[in-house]
């Protein structure tokens, strides 16, 4: 080999190291903002743990109806296996393939807690919970630039809530999976970002009958939404639905459970994209720091009777 060959082979390998930092999450590797690939999104997230052993894991818990991994990225201090007894801070995106503004927000916030994991703040929220966060619930979606699966079903209306079972419910791959995961953890809070309207929602979707926790949900919504800059108010009220993961998490787990609409377009023009998920990671951080300041959401919500209540 050549020295000339030799040094571009150096190069190259240097490049490929380094890459995860280059390509930082909202810019191409030539300084330009755009939205990434789903591969590219995959590639990222699977880079993590190889730079921040201590802090980071990746697996996925499933494929999609494509075959693509539904990844999840695990960050905390200390143990970060399943069955760690920290509570568990679930964040997920893109239920919507295309609200691609919201992947890019996960993406956001997956690197602000590793970048500041030194800060107070960040550092209190880590050594506190496991924050299990999923970019892209719907990966196959994202990559068909489409809102519905591959199957054309809207995994965002396929959980239980109180009026349908489980039996009934979960026809796709991708809402199994969650499900899944969320039995299988103590989850503490739960967030779904999603993009197309304004607002932070809370339960329920499915009834416009107030929930038992509402004075709570609306505490932590309201919180939320005033940090960047915009309303709050039940999701029923926004627009009545049913099979929402929001209600899945509340009903299933007793935990509060928002929805961040980040912007209320779906895929906002590149140049916005740094901005949007800065905000959105801001308001993900007031939420914590409101619900740590309650105690670990002292909900009322109990799998007895929480039926009858709920209508």
């Amino acid at each position: 080999m050549t020295l000339m060959r030799r040094l571009f082979s150096i190069a190259a390998w240097f490049f490929l190291a380094l890459a995860p930092l280059l390509s930082s999450v909202g810019m191409a590797a030539d300084g330009t903002l755009r939205y990434h690939s789903e591969p590219e999104i995959t590639g990222w997230l699977k880079s993590l743990p190889l730079r921040n052993p201590s802090l980071v894991q990746y697996r996925s818990i499933g494929t999609s109806n494509q075959g693509r991994d539904l990844g999840l990225v695990t960050l905390t201090t200390g143990p970060v296996q399943l069955g760690t007894p920290k509570p568990a801070i679930i964040i997920n995106a893109t239920h919507h393939g295309d609200e691609k503004i919201a992947t890019e927000s996960a993406l956001h916030f997956i690197e602000t807690l590793i970048v500041d994991q030194d800060k107070p703040e960040v550092t209190a929220m880590l050594s506190r919970f496991v924050f299990y966060v999923q970019p892209l619930v719907n990966p196959d979606g994202h990559a068909g630039g489409t809102r519905a699966d591959a199957a054309h079903r809207d995994i965002n209306r396929d959980y239980s809530y109180p009026l349908r079972s489980d039996r009934l419910s979960f026809k796709t791959r991708e809402a199994r999976a969650v499900r899944d995961l969320i039995d299988s953890l103590d989850v503490g809070a739960a967030i779904a970002l999603h993009s197309g309207t304004d607002g932070v929602l809370w339960p329920w979707c499915f009834t416009k009958e107030a929930p038992p926790d509402a004075p709570f949900l609306e505490r932590l919504a309201w919180r939320t939404a005033r940090s960047i800059g915009t309303v709050a108010r039940q999701s029923h009220h926004d627009y009545p639905s049913s099979g929402e993961f929001s209600d899945f998490v509340y009903w299933r787990q007793q935990a509060p459970a928002l929805t961040i609409e980040v912007d209320r377009r779906r895929q906002p023009h590149p140049s916005q994209i740094n901005t949007i998920s800065a905000r959105t990671t801001r308001g993900i951080f007031e939420f914590m720091n409101e619900f740590m300041k309650a105690g670990d959401a002292p909900v009322t919500l109990s799998k007895e009777n929480n039926l009858r209540r709920a209508i």
